[in-house]
């Protein structure tokens, strides 16, 4: 069985390191790796696509609701919740 990928996109970065050029990209992914029971959410390194490097964050099922909750409010500040 192989990891599960849930989300996995090139988005711009903003932060110190990226500067301002507005090219600069960070992989971002949320995925259950084989055999485990919880999810990570995992940031690549500045431009690094499909290298499986970069800072993650497991996420057990409370942190997981806990973030998912987060999402969701900041989408409801700027009206962006999609309707179920």
């Amino acid at each position: 069985m192989a990891t599960l990928f849930h989300y996995d996109q090139q988005l711009p970065a903003v932060d110190m390191q990226a500067g301002e050029t507005g090219t600069d990209k960070r992989q971002v992914e949320i995925f259950r790796p084989s055999g485990e029971e919880y999810i990570a959410l995992r940031i690549s390194e500045l431009n690094d696509q499909h290298t499986g490097g970069g800072p993650a964050v497991r996420l057990d099922r409370e942190e997981a609701i806990a973030f998912l909750e987060g999402v969701e409010r900041a989408l409801g500040y700027f009206g962006w919740l999609p309707e179920r």
